[in-house]
């Protein structure tokens, strides 16, 4: 059994394209169809049982903007606090381009991990 739950976390941990696969995240049922390709036989809900055991959650990947603003966590701060008004519209224009640093769908990952 322990052997089975290191083998579903590193698949969990690797992305599905690394491995050769179609597709650029997991799922649960992706999971347990590549495990039946492997001759192991589990079922999509014990997989998910497995993981959130051990500390994994399915996580919604976040873009980031990179910006060498020095000044760009002030002005970040001030727009938050401006949108959390009642009937806010905030205009700004972006002189020069963003950086935007992207991150693919859903991913399993411990908590820790989240910001990795």
């Amino acid at each position: 059994m322990r052997k089975l739950l290191k083998e579903i976390i590193n698949i969990a941990k690797t992305p599905p394209n690394k491995l050769g696969l179609p597709f650029s995240t997991w799922s649960l049922r992706k999971i347990e169809r590549y495990l039946a390709k492997k001759k192991i036989k589990i079922s999509y809900g014990r997989i998910r049982q497995l993981l959130l055991k051990h500390g994994f959650k399915f996580w919604k990947s976040k873009q980031e903007i990179i910006s060498k603003d020095p000044n760009y966590e002030a002005k970040m701060l001030r727009i938050k606090r401006l949108l959390k008004k009642p009937n806010c519209i905030v205009l700004f224009q972006d002189k020069k381009n963003i950086p935007i640093k992207l991150h693919s769908g859903y991913e399993w990952r411990k908590k820790e991990e989240q910001f990795l």
